[in-house]
């Protein structure tokens, strides 16, 4: 497979509307289908599934050797335990702020902070969306407000499969996010999506990707929670690049 990182995924248009979501996300799921293809590959071979247990021999076939030193895999742990290995903690930028007033409010914010990241579970979290970052170039986070505050915490941090999961960006210099989707295949085959844009969420329906019929809109007063994270600008796995060299 030529692997040469994910592809962005850009529209055209200048506003989300419900008349254009369809059409939108019938060419994003173009490109996100092509990614994912890609990332399933890579999933697949960081797990050990390579092109050497498939291995034909012509010459004295009986002597047919297929062991998988999986290498990717030790790339990839050596990655995500270097990077996430100890849990992210929020700090202040300096003891003054641009005002001039002292920080001790500001610490005590940072401190609450904190501690709803400790209550979610986040530092378990970012080791999952690393290695979904390390291995398939790309990952996704999901932030939402609790319908129910049953803690500290007053908002839910989820992390989305990538190969069910993407963001939209405009075609512009700026490259601002459009929408962020997340879907599921339901058992009928039928597929089932969320789509936020800065102002509305879109819930959408259909047997194809290709023809998703919008069924219900509501406003959206909390932006486009859905983050897109990339391993490098070219968007790469950590061991994507030396594919070939572990092949061999």
């Amino acid at each position: 497979m030529d692997l040469k990182g994910r592809r962005e995924i850009f529209t055209d248009v200048k506003e989300i509307t419900k008349k254009n979501i369809g059409k939108v996300l019938a060419d994003a799921f173009e490109t996100h289908l092509l990614n994912v293809t890609e990332i399933k590959y890579l999933q697949e071979y960081e797990r050990g599934e390579q092109p050497i247990l498939k291995r034909i021999k012509e010459v004295r076939p009986e002597i047919n050797n297929k062991i998988v030193e999986n290498h990717a895999a030790e790339i990839t742990a050596f990655k995500v335990g270097y990077v996430f290995g100890s849990p992210i903690t929020f700090v202040q930028r300096a003891s003054v702020d641009i005002d001039g007033n002292n920080g001790g409010t500001d610490d005590k914010k940072l401190a609450i902070l904190n501690e709803m990241m400790f209550e979610e579970g986040k530092a378990a979290q970012d080791q999952v969306l690393g290695k979904d970052i390390s291995v398939c170039g790309i990952g996704y986070r999901i932030v939402l407000p609790k319908k129910v505050k049953d803690g500290v915490s007053a908002f839910s941090i989820l992390r989305l499969n990538p190969t069910n999961a993407f963001v939209v960006k405009f075609n512009d210099i700026y490259k601002r996010k459009a929408l962020g989707v997340s879907y599921i295949q339901l058992k009928d085959n039928s597929y089932r999506v969320g789509a936020y844009s800065d102002k509305e969420y879109f819930e959408l329906e259909g047997k194809d990707l290709a023809s998703l019929k919008v069924v219900n809109v509501k406003t959206n007063r909390i932006g486009i929670p859905i983050v897109e994270y990339k391993n490098d600008n070219e968007r790469m796995g950590c061991f994507e690049r030396v594919v070939s060299l572990l092949d061999a």
